[in-house]
């Protein structure tokens, strides 16, 4: 009797993820996410996309620390994911001023990284918060019009941290700000244009990055099996 050889069936196919880097002494692989508004929603994609928005801005009123920002941008992960390592956030900013005055201005940034369930309204759990140094643009740096251009970033430790398909994770970025100026003759500015665009038609406060870039973007360590 000739024995036929065993059917060997096919494994689970591997999760496809596209890592920007790979730590291969701590099996980590980054991913990198760029964020952007697209048909009216905050979002996170792997993807180079035109937003909808260069920047969000606003008026800095306050000679001490007040929160002017507060964007949240969001991902659905289809298939399961564990995150754990540290989390890197790089956040585009400017300062235009309004008028000629010559006070000092001063920013950071907080970043948090938040668990959605599926329904993608619940915030389940926090699950890491980082913040960047103090930015200092010092008095008597230009008139009216003048603008101010850096990158903050801000790293947050994640814990070893499971998602289900179907979970989404947020990123929420803050920026704080204050003026040693008259009030409400500086604006802030936060880019985030993963195309990396300077301007938009009908957009103002974007002549500060023509400077440099407008890509707001996050690598995410992701758990790999190497």
């Amino acid at each position: 009797m000739v024995l036929k050889p065993p059917i060997l069936l096919p494994s689970t196919p591997p999760q496809l993820v596209n890592y920007s880097f790979i730590d291969v002494a701590t099996g980590t692989g980054y991913a990198t996410y760029f964020a952007g508004t697209a048909s009216g929603a905050n979002v996170l994609s792997p993807n180079v996309f035109n937003s909808n928005s260069v920047n969000t801005n606003a008026a800095v009123l306050n000679n001490t620390y007040v929160k002017y920002i507060d964007v949240d941008f969001d991902v659905l992960f289809n298939l399961p994911q564990d995150i754990r390592g540290n989390a890197i956030v790089d956040v585009p900013l400017g300062f235009e001023a309004r008028d000629a005055s010559l006070g000092g201005h001063y920013s950071y940034i907080v970043a948090k990284l938040i668990k959605l369930d599926t329904d993608r309204t619940t915030e389940l759990e926090e699950i890491g918060e980082g913040s960047s140094p103090e930015w200092i643009v010092g008095a008597g740096w230009g008139g009216a019009g003048a603008f101010k251009f850096n990158i903050r970033s801000a790293r947050i430790v994640v814990p070893h941290t499971h998602y289900k398909r179907g979970e989404s994770l947020r990123l929420t970025v803050e920026v704080w700000a204050k003026d040693t100026a008259s009030a409400n003759n500086k604006q802030v500015i936060m880019g985030h244009d993963p195309a990396n665009r300077s301007s938009l038609d009908g957009e103002a406060y974007n002549s500060c990055f023509a400077s440099g870039a407008s890509i707001l973007k996050l690598q995410l360590p992701l758990r790999i099996d190497l």
